[in-house]
């Protein structure tokens, strides 16, 4: 089957279904290639802090969310073996008091369900979603992209677009049929996730993180007694192997919080996956006929939780150029400039924070204690933690002011 369309988006995951359902809203005839006929649980991905969460308030995509499950936190606690946990609560962040103006709190949810629930809304605006698509190929050197795909009936499809957006992840196929280089730092740390049970309800108003004797761990609530729990270390293969599910639990009792050290003795309701922590990007996220957004642009280390949030940015700069008619490289320049500030301030505070939290022995302790309770007292140190939860747009562009914070954040 042959068709013309406006916009044709590669990836229906949480980025690719929210820019389809804006666009689609907006009026424009949009379809959706996805590979995936169910959407798997990668083990990343489950967050919109406060300055996300504006975001997909703003987009409408708030609701259809809310809708899914999704649900707020509203404390974020740092847990050590050397604060008793009443302790290390009452000084944790109340988080809808730690935004400017206020917020609704950190928004958890789990992957899957979260791109189904868009995926479903995307359909609703009016994009059309073709699912269990493969052997996707383009012609970009046109006036206009054309992709050849094959639907789930193994029927040979060809579609034309004005547009064609990559918003299919890290191995973007779009990407690399651009030739554009994806650029990245040295990996830092790995993360281990699961989804766990345990046998005694959670605090679900709790995001916690924390370091132990050797690994660091962050725990997102996940319903009342499941949390997904990561631990960064530094080995990649710490849990290969057929009893490396066996030693992640175990590890789970290194956590300083009462409520993840219990889950050490639960069950894991998904596999563990292990992610590389590493910031990757690309010089220009554009070319002729064609624009990338989220991972397929360039991700942030995860040990910070920005990468949804800042993808929901793309949807968000990206739409506004698409529906005012904007089709070519140039008029996509203020999106890319404001991606790549983004993208800056957030790789410094994620450095910051592997390096201060992904660092073991009795030296690395020591200066955690020192450091940590500046963020919360130390106006300029506070900027670390003042862009991962009300977002890097609130300094202005340039990365020196950061830059500042995170040298006297370390230096502490």
């Amino acid at each position: 089957m042959d068709s013309s369309v406006d916009v044709v988006v590669i990836g229906g995951g949480i980025g690719g279904s929210s820019l389809a359902a804006v666009l689609a809203r907006g009026g424009l005839a949009v379809t959706v290639l996805e590979r995936t006929e169910v959407f798997p649980d990668r083990v990343r991905g489950e967050m919109y802090v406060p300055w996300g969460v504006a975001i997909a308030e703003e987009l409408g995509l708030l609701q259809p969310l809310l809708d899914a499950g999704a649900r707020f936190t509203t404390e974020w606690v740092y847990y050590d073996s050397a604060i008793p946990a009443d302790i290390a609560e009452q000084n944790g962040v109340h988080v809808p008091a730690a935004v400017p103006g206020g917020c609704r709190g950190i928004l958890n949810f789990t992957h899957p369900e979260a791109c189904q629930a868009l995926s479903d809304h995307a359909a609703a605006c009016g994009a059309r979603i073709e699912r269990g698509v493969d052997a996707i190929a383009f012609d970009l050197d046109g006036d206009r992209p054309v992709v050849r795909w094959r639907d789930q009936s193994g029927a040979s499809n060809t579609t034309t677009a004005a547009l064609l957006v990559g918003a299919d992840g890290r191995a973007s196929v779009v990407r690399k049929a651009t030739g554009m280089q994806l650029h990245s730092d040295p990996v830092r740390q790995y993360m281990t996730g699961g989804l766990v049970e345990g046998t005694e309800p959670l605090a679900s108003h709790i995001d916690s993180y924390g370091t132990g004797p050797d690994v660091n761990w962050y725990s997102f609530p996940q319903g009342p007694s499941r949390s997904r729990v990561y631990l960064a270390h530094h080995d990649v293969h710490r849990y290969a192997g057929p009893d490396g599910a066996t030693r992640y639990l175990a590890d789970l009792a290194q956590c300083a919080s009462p409520d993840v050290a219990r889950l050490a003795g639960g069950r894991l309701v998904t596999p563990i996956a292990t992610h590389e922590s590493v910031d990757t990007w690309t010089d220009t996220p554009v070319a002729p006929g064609v624009v990338l957004i989220g991972d397929a642009a360039g991700f942030n280390d995860p040990i910070v939780g920005q990468g949804l949030s800042l993808t929901l940015a793309d949807v968000r700069d990206v739409t506004r150029v698409i529906l005012g008619a904007g089709r070519n490289p140039d008029e996509f320049q203020d999106y890319v400039a404001r991606r790549r500030d983004r993208h800056a301030k957030q790789r410094i505070a994620a450095r910051t924070s592997a390096e201060m939290l992904c660092a073991f022995g009795d030296d690395a302790a020591q200066r955690r204690l020192r450091a940590l309770p500046l963020l919360a007292t130390d106006e300029l140190i506070g900027l670390v933690v003042g862009v991962l939860f009300a977002g890097p747009d609130i300094l202005r562009p340039g990365t020196d002011v950061l830059t500042s914070a995170q040298q006297a954040f370390l230096a502490a």
